[in-house]
């Protein structure tokens, strides 16, 4: 059974239920504030609901959904750049584990005509960077994922998601190569096709840490229809430490606009 947020009528009624329950289980004061309170936007409302539910999975309603949750697949998406999207069709997603990070790298450059020495100098680099920013700080090897397009362009001159589009090899490429090798960051980021990769992944399956997240926006949307008849986009981050089978990709979506960031 397939949740996608981007339409809430995919939103299990059993998890609206409980959670409009929930509300109705608030003491009358907490009710009064909530309704009279000024409350524009998404945000304003998410740090409502926590002061009024806390943000552990020792609460109730939180460990309720979860076991309604997993029972279903949500719907996701991930932002890249490789030089073919017929890799995803074939292969599916792969986390960023460093010995698959290092082959697709070494394989793009080898594809691209690069010598073997410069590729050597680039994944020392890489390989550095990989260390700083997820081993030496204990990070498990992951794929990145956001819940809605709305997220993948953003309309207030913040960063969308399209910024992953930009170069092949994603963030840990630009961190490591643009300013210490501009020459073979360009390589990455001249070739190769920008798409989207919509799929579909098992709640249970993604990291436990952002599990609440996605339950703490589920409940605010649902506050915001429920005490300020207002629908929120559903718009949250997660990861996952398991690789998307290609059975799992829903649709690929070409990305062709030009990112300056």
């Amino acid at each position: 059974m397939l949740i996608d947020v981007s339409d809430a009528n995919t939103i299990p009624m059993e998890v609206k239920d409980k959670i409009v329950s929930s509300f109705s289980n608030l003491t009358s004061d907490i009710i009064e504030m909530i309704k009279k309170k000024s409350i524009d936007d998404e945000d304003s409302m998410m740090r409502t609901i926590k002061k009024c539910y806390g943000y552990s999975k020792t609460n109730r309603l939180y460990l309720d959904l979860e076991n309604i949750l997993k029972k279903y697949e949500i719907v996701c998406f991930h932002s890249t750049k490789m030089l073919s999207k017929n890799r995803v069709r074939e292969y599916g997603l792969n986390t960023n584990e460093w010995n698959k990070y290092r082959a697709n790298i070494i394989d793009t450059y080898e594809r691209l005509g690069v010598s073997r020495d410069k590729i050597d100098v680039a994944i020392t680099f890489l390989q550095k960077a990989y260390k700083e920013r997820y081993l030496d700080i204990g990070c498990l090897p992951h794929l990145c994922f956001y819940s809605n397009l709305s997220m993948l362009e953003e309309t207030d001159g913040s960063v969308g998601y399209n910024v992953f589009c930009e170069n092949i090899g994603g963030e840990l490429a630009l961190y490591a190569l643009k300013g210490n090798y501009p020459n073979l960051y360009k390589l990455l980021k001249d070739n190769g096709e920008s798409f989207v990769v919509k799929f579909k992944i098992p709640y249970s399956k993604i990291s436990c840490y952002r599990k609440e997240d996605i339950l703490l926006h589920l409940i605010t949307y649902y506050a915001g229809v429920y005490f300020k008849s207002k629908k929120y986009n559903i718009e949250f981050i997660a990861e996952t430490q398991f690789d998307i089978p290609q059975k799992d990709i829903l649709a690929i979506i070409d990305y062709n606009k030009v990112i300056r960031y």
